[in-house]
């Protein structure tokens, strides 16, 4: 019997990074299933106070490099449906499957789990970075490859040197939230101008205008033909004829 093994890892998304705090691994033996949970203990202790609040069914407490649980731990029944659900090929399907995979369900579906802020996206392989050339012209995008490759787990290489990620991360981070606030900020104004702004009002020459409204009460021009002259809709004709009139 064929053993299948293969690689997610659960994240956690927040200001504009993603934290990668637990690799989980499926083990599939026919139609038997398993997990092993390898948390990412240096990632976790960067996370702002208060955005994580464990691992369903692990206990982080133990201390343990991994965690190993038979069949589906509560962290993957919570997102994934049952193999006895009633249509539940026709979830999969919609998830791009065709046979059960809870992992791969659980990276491909759109089905949101609402009980905390974990996701589980395609293995994040660690790498090394160096940022040594960054470009200091752009504090935010400079400051912001290095933080984000630590949350990422990598390992940052700034002039030549293996950085400490948690005191590099601890200096630079609330830079790089301050940044990314003001980042924020004038993106959603310049949204909400876009949104709101709507069309300009057409300029309309009022000399311009009484001549062409004149031609045409006296039948001289079709509506048509001065809708035409003015470069305007008919409802701006009309309500502008009733302003003359007044």
């Amino acid at each position: 019997m064929r053993t299948i093994e293969t690689k997610g890892s659960i994240v956690i998304k927040n200001n504009g990074l993603i934290y990668n705090i637990c690799t989980l691994i499926q083990t599939v033996n026919g139609e038997d299933f398993s997990y092993t949970f390898i948390p990412n203990r240096e990632i976790i202790a960067l996370l702002p106070r208060g955005l994580f609040q464990g691992i369903q069914g692990i206990n982080l407490d133990l201390g343990q490099d991994k965690y190993y649980r038979d069949g589906l731990p509560t962290f993957v029944s919570e997102r994934v449906p049952p193999k006895n659900r009633e249509g539940l090929y026709e979830l999969l399907n919609k998830a791009g499957l065709d046979y059960y995979d809870p992992l791969a369900f659980m990276i491909k579906s759109k089905y949101k789990y609402f009980g905390d802020n974990l996701e589980v996206v395609d293995f994040i392989e660690t790498k090394s970075v160096d940022v040594a050339y960054m470009n200091m012209t752009n504090l935010y995008n400079s400051i912001k490859k290095i933080v984000a490759n630590i949350a990422l787990n990598n390992e940052v290489i700034v002039d030549g040197y293996l950085v400490d990620k948690k005191s590099y991360f601890e200096m630079l981070y609330p830079i790089y939230l301050n940044l990314y606030f003001k980042k924020v900020e004038v993106q959603r104004r310049s949204a909400a101008a876009r949104r709101y702004e709507g069309r300009r009002p057409i300029y309309i020459d009022e000399e311009e205008f009484r001549k062409v409204l004149f031609q045409y009460k006296n039948e001289q021009i079709s509506l048509n033909e001065a809708l035409n002259i003015l470069g305007i809709s008919r409802s701006t004709f009309i309500r502008r004829s009733k302003l003359c009139q007044n």
